[in-house]
């Protein structure tokens, strides 16, 4: 996966009328009545690349909206914010639940004007739950630290970590089990 960089300062003014319009288009879908046919048709402007019985549901915020492929059956929440310059792949039947943030890019650390950019896939079926990001954004914070610590620090907090178990639905969440019927499955409820 190869990281894309992007100055924000040297855009072309194609990339800059593109921002300009999703921008605007963005304003207006977070002021449109939801169900309605003016929404439905902003939602797709919006986002050329969805598939059918998808639906997504305000407030959002997405700066360029149109890296981003949402497959079928797919729920996204209010407040989702999608920062997709590196594109983002939303697969059929996923749930995203409310203020997650997809973050496909990031500021260099030294040059702030600079996005690096990778992309972000979110596996069908997958559940997002409320709040989230993706835990590889947080190296940026972690690295603008600077922290060291020594063979013996490392030794003392690692000793104190006791791992358990998973337990109940947890438990059954594993690569193995994708496949099969779950707990979280077995009800005649489907999500349309």
């Amino acid at each position: 996966m190869e990281e894309i960089r992007i100055d924000c300062y040297n855009q072309t003014a194609e990339e800059l009328a593109l921002a300009k319009k999703q921008a605007q288009l963005m304003f207006k879908l977070n002021h449109t009545m939801p169900m309605t046919e003016e929404y439905d048709a902003l939602v797709h402007e919006i986002f050329p690349e969805m598939g059918e019985n998808s639906r997504i549901n305000t407030p959002l915020t997405a700066v360029r909206p149109h890296k981003v492929k949402i497959g079928k059956n797919v729920v996204i929440m209010n407040g989702c914010l999608m920062m997709s310059a590196g594109g983002i792949t939303i697969e059929d039947e996923a749930l995203i639940a409310a203020n997650v943030q997809l973050i496909s890019n990031n500021h260099d650390l030294e040059h702030r004007n600079i996005i690096t950019c990778k992309p972000v896939r979110i596996c069908r079926k997958a559940w997002i739950g409320a709040g989230a990001t993706k835990k590889h954004h947080v190296d940026g914070m972690v690295n603008a630290v600077d922290l060291h610590l020594t063979s013996e620090e490392i030794a003392y907090l690692d000793e104190c970590y006791v791992p358990h178990p998973l337990v109940g639905v947890m438990a059954q969440n594993t690569p193995s089990a994708v496949n099969r019927q779950q707990v979280w499955t077995r009800s005649n409820n489907i999500l349309k």
